[in-house]
Formats: structure tokens, C-alpha cells, sequence
């Protein structure tokens, strides 16, 4: 899923390098890039980690746009009267 197995894994995302110190990687330190983005840097042993965390992130948010679907197919279409909806 992600390139070369010997990077190091590097991530912005909070959320993400949370799930990988929960599950026991230090992180090496944090890059600042020219433009002042941070990024979080881990061993490329947190490889395996972070491709389940992103397959299970991916599976979640396709359960979220199914309901999402789900919810609009099931609701009631509105009336184009003349009374308009605040804005």
C-alpha cells in the first residue's frame, strides 16, 4: 500500500501518530518543512501499524457515505411551493 519499506512513515495527521505512540512507536521527531507544515516522523516499523490504521480509517469513512446515502434515499422530497427554506 505505501512506497518503499525502509522510509521512515511520516504523517501530519494528530489522530494518526496518536494510534501509532498508543500502539508503542516513538516518534523520531517532527519535520518542519519550508512552508512551516509539521510533520510527525516514526521508524519505518510503524509501517504495518499505519496501513491497518488506514484501511480501518477508509472502511469507517465508506460506513459514514453509505449512511449518508442511505439517509437522502429515504428522505422526504421537498415541496418547490412557495414558502423557502431560511438561509
Amino acid at each position: 500500500m505505501l512506497s518503499s519499506p525502509d522510509l521512515e512513515i511520516r504523517t501530519r495527521s494528530v489522530p494518526t501518530a496518536g494510534h501509532l505512540l498508543a500502539l508503542g512507536f516513538e516518534p523520531l521527531g517532527v519535520a518542519t518543512h519550508p512552508s512551516g507544515t509539521k510533520t510527525f516522523r516514526f521508524s519505518p516499523d510503524a509501517r504495518e501499524a499505519l496501513e491497518r490504521f488506514l484501511l480501518a480509517k477508509q472502511r469507517l469513512d465508506a460506513m459514514l457515505a453509505e449512511a449518508d446515502e442511505a439517509t437522502a434515499a429515504h428522505a422526504p422530497a421537498r415541496s418547490s411551493g412557495s414558502a423557502q427554506s431560511e438561509q
